[in-house]
């Protein structure tokens, strides 16, 4: 299970309720079984198909975002034109096919059980791309968004990637301004002027000196990414990498 955040200690009774309502859950709202994202039967998980046909090489990557096919300096042309404040960016894979259709199921259609996949998914990527963090921190979803559908989606990612490989998450660091607009449906240029300042680090846990993950589920222009960084940074965070389920390939 994810670690506290620093500066809090739940309670142990909030476990014992925690996992009695989860087992009353998985006994009778089962998961689907088979594979989460082609849904062949008899698969544990993701199976070797979708996990080969998904992973992204990060070998011939841009090496701030991680988007395929990178131009001649290492960088693609949106990360050449504003360079990136996080150290390294990096996706499971491009948002289409299995993917994308997984993504559309866990946010608009509400299967929250699909975060556990994904999250097994985001584990592999962090295992084979970056050395593990001190912090976790999931993107904060825009509050009208996060009302119409009763959760986080990056939260519950980082909380299932936190759960597969024992890190602490700190699911409170970063805070949404309410005033500003969801993203989705802006252009580049308004997601960058939207982004700018809608973020900022809260007292809720110390990220000086910290290496932090941060977490999301699609990386589209990198504005939303770029500005939970300057928010963790300017808050004394060591440095921040970005974590993904998907990458867009428009830019």
């Amino acid at each position: 299970m994810p670690r506290p955040s620093e500066g809090t200690s739940p309670p142990r009774w909030r476990g014992w309720v925690r996992d009695g309502v989860g087992g009353l859950v998985d006994l009778f709202f089962p998961l689907p079984s088979g594979c989460p994202l082609c849904r062949t039967p008899g698969a544990s998980g993701v199976c070797p198909r979708c996990r080969a046909e998904l992973f992204l090489d990060t070998a011939d990557a841009c090496r701030k975002c991680g988007r395929p096919q990178p131009g001649p300096v290492g960088l693609c042309l949106a990360c050449w034109r504003r360079y990136p404040p996080f150290d390294r960016a990096r996706a499971v894979g491009p948002y289409a096919g299995r993917l994308r259709e997984a993504l559309l199921r866990f946010k608009a259609g509400g299967e929250t059980w699909l975060a556990e996949p994904l999250g097994e998914l985001l584990a592999g990527r962090l295992l084979s791309d970056f050395f593990p963090p001190d912090l976790v921190v999931p993107v904060p979803a825009h509050p009208r968004k996060r009302r119409e559908r009763g959760f986080n989606q990056a939260e519950l990612l980082a909380t299932a990637l936190c759960r597969r490989l024992d890190l602490t998450l700190a699911a409170g660091a970063l805070s949404r301004r309410v005033g500003a607009l969801p993203q989705a449906g802006l252009t580049g240029p308004e997601r960058e002027e939207n982004a700018a300042g809608a973020f900022h680090a809260t007292s809720l846990c110390s990220l000086r000196g910290k290496r932090i993950l941060l977490v999301d589920d699609i990386y589209t222009t990198g504005a939303t990414a770029s500005a939970c960084t300057e928010a963790l940074l300017s808050a004394g965070a060591a440095g921040v990498d970005v974590l993904v389920v998907a990458v867009s390939l428009l830019e």
